[in-house]
């Protein structure tokens, strides 16, 4: 999707008091040129300080599968990688990351398979 497309979509899905915020914040921005990274950055800063941010990404460096099914230590995983972007989204780094946080019975078998993109 192209990038100047992307916040038209995610304003579209803001509900109740974002969208509220949103009528107020529109005003600041060009909305014609306005780009994700921008629009993530109003939106974090109305909704994610930096303190909950930075909880957040401690929360996935240290992220272990522990006693979580696989779909909720994905469903996590996938979660933080929106906070934290390992080696600018490389997939063999968040392979390696998630391959770590697994269960010792799992990783093992895991390493054997020798997981790619």
């Amino acid at each position: 999707m192209p990038d100047l497309d992307r916040p038209r979509c995610a304003i579209y899905m803001l509900r109740d008091d974002a969208m509220s915020w949103w009528k107020g914040a529109k005003l600041t921005v060009d909305l014609a040129m306005l780009t994700w990274e921008e629009f993530k950055k109003i939106f974090y800063d109305q909704y994610c300080t930096a303190n909950v941010r930075t909880e957040l990404k401690r929360e996935f460096l240290t992220l272990k599968q522990g006693d979580h099914s696989m779909r909720d230590y994905i469903h996590k995983f996938e979660r933080g990688c929106y906070f934290v972007l390992l080696n600018s989204g490389d997939a063999e780094e968040n392979i390696c990351h998630i391959v770590d946080g697994l269960r010792t019975t799992l990783k093992h078998d895991v390493r054997l398979a020798k997981p790619k993109q």
